[in-house]
């Protein structure tokens, strides 16, 4: 059956469907865990030190995108969770887990003059904020972070853009490529993002205020703001599985790692 299926797909350049499921069994979260688990190692091992990490985790309590690391990484972890929301870590062998039930921002702010963070993750929280944010959120993670520390981002992103109408078209060009493996998401495309117009686009990219996702940024900009803080070393990963996705680049699952000078 499974050939069969090939073969029609082959026949009628239908592409293969991906299945939404929910923020654990999806094919994105598949492969960021996938990638993950060999990625943390290797960055942890270049730290050059054997003492438990102090880990912050931002916007994603669930810890559901580390649960594949090897369990010798995860039981050196020290981890703070951070978001409005409470959702109960999985049973993972980490040394410590906390969790704070606050605004991010808020968080980063009132520690921003403790180095006591060795790694912060963020996943699926840049589309949530808005540019001048993001540039804040890059800015506050430096001051926390231990020296050496790395940033580590997992997000959607899209082409880079310079005006409203260049942003709308990397927006429905993002969407469009989506719809290929997410049918479902067609009737999205068709009844929100391509009914704004160019300059709702930007307003609602450059809203501080709100916190709504689809804020995509492209990977330039965000290596901009992490060079303009000071960091270095800043690694682009485009994370989409080839045997699912034929251009990784357009589906835009990306991570991005950066280190403290």
């Amino acid at each position: 059956m499974v050939k069969i299926a090939r073969l029609i797909r082959k026949l009628t350049g239908r592409k293969r469907t991906v299945a939404p499921g929910g923020h654990d069994d999806s094919v994105y979260d598949k492969e960021t865990r996938n990638f993950l688990k060999t990625f943390i190692p290797h960055r942890i091992s270049n730290l050059h030190t054997d003492k438990p990490l102090k880990v912050l985790m931002l916007g994603s309590p669930g810890l559901q995108e580390i649960r594949d690391i090897p369990a010798d990484v995860l039981s050196r972890f020290e981890i703070t969770g951070v978001d409005k929301a409470h959702t109960h870590h999985l049973n993972l062998p980490v040394r410590k887990y906390k969790f704070r039930r606050t605004n991010i921002f808020d968080f980063l702010k009132k520690h921003n003059h403790k180095k006591k963070f060795d790694i912060v993750f963020n996943r699926w929280l840049l589309h949530h904020v808005s540019e001048h944010n993001k540039e804040i959120l890059c800015t506050q993670i430096h001051k926390i972070l231990s020296d050496s520390g790395l940033m580590i981002t997992i997000d959607w992103f899209i082409d880079e853009w310079q005006t409203p109408d260049e942003l709308r078209c990397s927006q429905i060009k993002f969407y469009e490529y989506r719809t290929k493996y997410l049918p479902q998401q067609i009737e999205k495309l068709d009844k929100k993002i391509r009914t704004l117009t160019p300059q709702q686009w930007w307003d609602k990219l450059h809203n501080d205020c709100d916190w709504s996702g689809g804020k995509h940024t492209s990977r330039e900009r965000l290596a901009s703001y992490l060079q303009k803080v000071g960091f270095e070393n800043i690694e682009i990963h485009d994370i989409g599985n080839t045997k699912v996705i034929d251009d990784p680049y357009l589906w835009g699952d990306v991570l991005v790692c950066a280190q403290k000078a």
